[in-house]
């Protein structure tokens, strides 16, 4: 039966040699709970990125890309625009070319105006990075009419909304991708028992390997509360989760458990 709860996990997992002992005899079922747990608070802590991110965005620097912006009508995949001059929407603060707006002609250019992105007559194109291009016909998007109000409109929306609107989508990702995390080591947790002469199931293994993950989970969940840039490393995190795997299998030692019921 087991001795601590889902919500312990959170805590414990920070080292106490009774809850890794628990976990190696009783958690088969109960890790894969965690994880999901371990999940939400990532996506959660995400979402909030996005949001704070684009808040920031959303105040600090879309009125100045916005006010640049001309009404642009769509009609029967067609663009046009007040004047049949080209428009070219700058970032404020070096002056560096992002969207060009050329209704007078059919092929977008980016290579000349130098944006990212080109809007011409009947399509749309954006440099996906310095060797790709995409290129969308308009007719793909239907009629509609963009002024300076609907980007605002539009802009405001994503800010309060976009990173819930993505949060279950990147918990079923982080899901994933945290359970292929804690088989690898789960392998790995066998070959550290191996060297230390500790024989554990693999089962064991991960649900040692997954709870020993959520120090690092906690940790920037509830620092990324206080400060949306914190972030620990990749490598770092990695490295903090494989010695506390360590640990909690040194801690299912025969030794240790003989010493903690005396």
């Amino acid at each position: 039966m087991r001795q601590y709860s889902i919500f312990h996990g959170l805590f414990l997992s920070f080292g106490s040699r009774s809850f890794y002992r628990d976990v190696a005899a009783n958690w088969r079922g109960a890790a894969f709970v965690l994880l999901l747990l371990l999940a939400l608070l990532i996506a959660l802590r995400i979402a909030l990125l996005i949001n704070n991110g684009l808040s920031a965005f959303d105040k600090a620097h879309a009125p100045g890309y916005i006010r640049q912006l001309p009404t642009i009508t769509v009609n029967d995949g067609k663009a046009s625009t007040p004047e049949a001059i080209p428009y070219l929407i700058t970032e404020p603060s070096s002056g560096r070319p992002v969207v060009m707006i050329d209704t007078t002609r059919d092929q977008p250019n980016l290579e000349s105006s130098r944006a990212l992105i080109f809007l011409s007559r009947t399509r749309v194109a954006y440099r996906k990075d310095t060797g790709e291009t995409r290129i969308y016909e308009l007719s793909r998007f239907g009629d509609m009419v963009v002024t300076q109000e609907v980007a605002h409109e539009v802009v405001d929306f994503m800010a309060s909304w976009l990173g819930w609107i993505l949060a279950p989508f990147i918990f079923i990702g982080v899901y994933i991708f945290k359970l292929i995390v804690a088989l690898i080591f789960g392998i790995i947790g066998l070959l550290i028992g191996a060297m230390m002469k500790i024989q554990l199931p693999y089962d064991a293994m991960m649900a040692l390997a997954i709870v020993t993950a959520s120090p690092v989970v906690v940790v920037e969940f509830m620092a990324g509360l206080l400060s949306s840039g914190f972030n620990i490393p990749w490598l770092l995190a990695a490295l903090i989760n494989l010695a506390l795997l360590g640990y909690a299998v040194y801690a299912n030692r025969e030794d240790e458990n003989v010493n903690s019921e005396q």
